[in-house]
C-alpha cells in the first residue's frame, strides 16, 4: 500500500486476490487517498470483518475509481456499508459483485435505494449469484424506473426472484430510456 503513495507509481488496475484485514483496508484505503492513477480496484479472497466499513471510508471519497470488483464473501451487511459509501462517490461507473448468496435481499435494497436516490455515476451494475429474491428485484425496478446513468443491469444467477420481481423490473424499464443490456 505504501507503494501506491509514490508518485512514481502509476499503476491503473489494482487487484487483490488474498485475503484483507481491517489494518490492510486501512493502509489500502491511506493510499488510495493520495494515488490519483489507480482506476480500478478487485477483490478477490476472504474480506475480515470490518474490512468493508475501512474500505468505504475512501471509496465515498476517492476521485478516480471508476470499476469496483468483489469477487470475495461479502454479505448483506456489507452491501449496506457498501452503498453507504456509493452515496457520496463521484467517479464509480462500473460495479460488479459476483458470488455472494449473501447479499440477498436486503443488499441488493440498500445498494438499489443509493442508486435510486444517490449515485449519479454508475452506468453499469453486476449482481451475479447475489441470492437475490423478489423483494431485492422489486428495489431494482423502482431503480430503473428513475435511474438516469444505468446502461447496464446484470442479474445473472439470482433464482430466487420470481414473477413479483421480474414484473417489477419489466415495469421499470418501460419507464427507462437508458439500460441497454439486461441479463
Amino acid at each position: 500500500a505504501e507503494a501506491l503513495k509514490s508518485p512514481l507509481v502509476r499503476v491503473k488496475c489494482l487487484y487483490l486476490d488474498t485475503g484483507l484485514n481491517v489494518a490492510g483496508a486501512e493502509a489500502l484505503v491511506n493510499a488510495l487517498c493520495v494515488n490519483t492513477t489507480v482506476e480500478e480496484l478487485r477483490f478477490s479472497g476472504r474480506f475480515q470483518n470490518g474490512c468493508m466499513a475501512a474500505l468505504s471510508l475512501g471509496l465515498s471519497s476517492n476521485a478516480t475509481i471508476k470499476k469496483l470488483t468483489f469477487y470475495c464473501g461479502l454479505n448483506a451487511d456489507d452491501a449496506c456499508v457498501l452503498a453507504s459509501a456509493l452515496r457520496s462517490n463521484k467517479t464509480l461507473e462500473k460495479l460488479h459483485l459476483c458470488n455472494y448468496k449473501s447479499i440477498g435481499d436486503e443488499g441488493a435494497i440498500a445498494l438499489a435505494d443509493t442508486l435510486l436516490q444517490h449515485n449519479k455515476t454508475l452506468k453499469q451494475v453486476r449482481f451475479e449469484f447475489c441470492g437475490i429474491g423478489n423483494n431485492g428485484a422489486v428495489a431494482v425496478g423502482r431503480m430503473l424506473a428513475v435511474n438516469t446513468t444505468l446502461e447496464v443491469l446484470n442479474l445473472e444467477n439470482n433464482h430466487s426472484i420470481g414473477n413479483k420481481g421480474l414484473i417489477a423490473i419489466a415495469q421499470g424499464l418501460s419507464h427507462s430510456a437508458l439500460v441497454e443490456g439486461l441479463s
